[in-house]
């Protein structure tokens, strides 16, 4: 009695089977197709992200560039002039005070916790100065 069963049921699996497997190709086929395109759909997008990150990094460069040579390059050139410039003046007060502490050290003796203003003032190199605009 198994043996009918068996038979039969490998006979009917078999039918359907061969009914099935026309549908399951064109579905395969159709479903193959969809994935082709949604591969290369894919690809495409990936390409087009990949170039855009390239251009908007192309275009930071060049706009850095730009900046570079309207803005802070001549900036630079003008604090360096203006530096240069000044930079005589102020090496120059700083020996004059220094020669001012050596000659008041000649004089009498420098206490660190005193400080005249009238015979000698350390703070001098910081009291304001006049600053003029190099711009």
């Amino acid at each position: 009695m198994t043996k009918i069963q068996n038979w039969i049921s490998e006979k009917s699996i078999r039918n359907i089977q061969e009914k099935a497997d026309p549908e399951t190709k064109q579905t395969k086929k159709m479903y193959m197709s969809l994935l082709d395109e949604e591969d290369g759909f894919v690809k495409e997008v990936d390409e087009f992200i990949s170039n855009k990150e390239y251009l908007d990094l192309r275009k930071k460069e060049m706009l850095h560039k730009k900046w570079s040579e309207r803005v802070y390059d001549p900036l630079q050139a003008q604090v360096y002039k203006g530096m240069k410039r000044e930079y005589s003046n102020v090496e120059r007060r700083k020996r004059d005070l220094h020669d001012d502490y050596v000659e008041y050290c000649n004089r009498r003796p420098v206490f660190l916790d005193t400080m005249s203003k009238e015979d000698y003032n350390p703070l001098q190199l910081q009291n304001p100065r006049d600053r003029k605009s190099v711009v």
